[in-house]
């Protein structure tokens, strides 16, 4: 009997140290869920579905002369972050990164300068207007083929061409925000629409919680 109880006790041990990030990520985003007041059931965008409309072909244009070509593998997409094709979005103070079993938080330095702007500008508006700085939730990156496959199966939003495998396309869950935080989403909304007025961007507002945005 106790050999058995050893036995279980360690494939327990195995199990946990194989899942160990995927539990920690976990545990951060109920963390945050709590900490901000955040529920995807009743987050909010407001006036989203009207300001954000550009559509994948609009999109499409953002990346026809410039983009990576679409990696077959997640290991791909990890071999051109290690040669410097693509680079790292990094967690801060002002931006989260969500779980991403389907992408990764790899972009192109374009996309990557623009990603660090957006949330700066949001990070400042937010102490000078002396609010409380809810994180933006970075929820999607760069997919490859595999990746975009895998999705396929859970989200109807997602399509074989999807602009994710450019290196250019990013979304933000705005549900993170929560309904308590609305002067917050508020400013998010009123930059991030500035942007694509500037033509800086195109963006797509997306009933599932994210705004997919396509830098210019």
């Amino acid at each position: 009997m106790k050999k058995i109880l050893l036995s279980i006790l360690g494939v327990m041990i195995i199990l946990f140290v194989y899942f160990f990030k995927d539990i920690k990520r976990g545990v951060k985003q109920l963390y945050l869920s709590r900490k901000y007041g955040m529920n995807k059931s009743d987050g909010t965008c407001p006036n989203c579905a009207f300001l954000f409309t550009d559509g994948i072909s609009k999109q499409a244009k953002a990346y026809q002369n410039e983009g990576i070509n679409p990696q077959d593998t997640d290991e791909a997409l990890t071999q051109l972050y290690k040669k410097g094709k693509l680079v790292k979005v990094n967690a801060n103070d002002a931006l989260h990164l969500a779980y991403m079993p389907h992408s990764k938080p790899y972009v192109l330095p374009k996309c990557k300068s623009f990603i660090d702007m957006l949330t700066q500008e949001y990070e400042d508006s937010c102490k000078k207007n002396k609010m409380a700085l809810i994180p933006i939730v970075f929820s999607s990156g760069t997919r490859s083929v595999e990746g975009v496959k895998r999705l396929q199966k859970r989200n109807a939003n997602s399509i074989k061409e999807s602009a994710h495998l450019r290196g250019k396309t990013f979304d933000i869950n705005y549900t993170q925000f929560g309904k308590k935080n609305k002067q917050q989403v508020e400013v998010f909304v009123k930059i991030l629409n500035r942007y694509n007025k500037e033509n800086r961007c195109f963006v797509k507002f997306e009933q599932n919680g994210c705004l997919h945005i396509t830098v210019n």
